[in-house]
């Protein structure tokens, strides 16, 4: 007895010997043609029959029969749908990584050498479900700014289910600054008025509602703005000797508190100091006729000082 594994024309040579050492034989007997087995597709199995999105899967196929080397070609369905194509190749696996959540299966195609074709569908589901919902990387678009620059921070998130909202608390030295709202933008930028550090607090939000958030996170060291003096006006542009004239200073930036000095000028030449003091204002009467004009000193807590000179003219007759 004999079990054929491929095709072709099976015979025998039978040889016979008797008692006496005596031996015949016969040579190309009984003649069996055998074709090939037909083409099947046994099992087709998967690494995991559950697992959480973005988690590979590898499924694997064993066929037999037909004539020549096989080729498998794989195409993996989501829900019915197809979620990707293969193409033929001699290798019996094929790995996926799913990204959402959802119930895989694969239809898997095994081609002979004489372009005979099987299929097995609807095989191997695996259950995906979603992935954990999770905040990654916070970013900020600058480690260290002057007050009054624009900082732009950045999250990125993963898993969860549906789509993906975010929201932006910041904080200054770890008191709340401004509260964000939820949005799709991964990105939020805020302009810090004051020196400090600041950090901000991301909530992530998915489809059915779970929130994940990171705290304290991407920190931004924001320096004291330059000190600097911006417009000096005068209450008029043109009075008679006898008529107060007010001189108004702005200033901003600096650290802390932000004191003026105010000196009066006639026709360049000095005609009063002032001392500072809070008050951005400074009222002279000028007693002769000329043009006056002021110079300004600002100076900060840290006794940073600026000063604009012959600013905001104004001509006395």
């Amino acid at each position: 007895t004999y079990t054929p594994t491929a095709a072709g024309t099976y015979t025998v040579r039978v040889y016979v010997k008797d008692g006496a050492g005596t031996t015949v034989t016969k040579d190309k007997a009984a003649p069996v043609s055998v074709s090939a087995a037909a083409l099947t597709i046994g099992s087709v199995t998967a690494s995991k029959s559950a697992v959480p999105a973005g988690t590979a899967v590898t499924w694997t196929v064993s066929a037999s029969g037909g004539s020549g080397s096989l080729q498998y070609c794989f195409y993996v369905f989501k829900d019915g749908k197809i979620a990707e194509r293969g193409s033929y190749s001699t290798a019996k696996t094929y790995t996926y990584t799913p990204a959402t959540a959802g119930t895989y299966t694969v239809r898997v195609y095994v081609k002979d050498s004489s372009g005979t074709v099987v299929n097995k569908d609807k095989a191997a589901a695996v259950s995906v479900s979603a992935a954990a919902l999770t905040i990654g990387t916070v970013t900020a678009s600058k480690s260290s700014v002057p007050a009054g620059t624009p900082v732009t921070w950045t999250a990125s998130a993963s898993g969860g289910s549906g789509s993906l909202q975010y929201c932006f608390y910041v904080f200054k030295d770890g008191k709340i600054a401004e509260r964000g709202s939820y949005g799709t933008a991964k990105t939020y930028t805020y302009t810090p008025t004051a020196a400090g550090t600041y950090t901000v607090r991301v909530y992530v939000k998915d489809g059915s509602g779970t929130v994940v958030n990171k705290d304290k996170a991407a920190a931004v060291s924001v320096s004291a703005a330059a000190l600097s003096i911006g417009s000096v006006t005068a209450s008029k542009s043109a009075v008679t000797v006898g008529t107060p004239v007010t001189w108004t200073a702005s200033a901003s930036g600096g650290s802390g508190s932000i004191q003026y000095c105010f000196y009066v000028f006639k026709d360049g030449k000095i005609a009063e100091r002032g001392s500072y003091g809070t008050a951005r204002t400074y009222t002279y009467t000028p007693t002769a006729a000329g043009t006056y004009t002021v110079r300004v000193y600002v100076k900060d807590s840290a006794g940073t000082a600026v000063t604009k000179d012959n600013a905001a003219p104004v001509t006395v007759s």
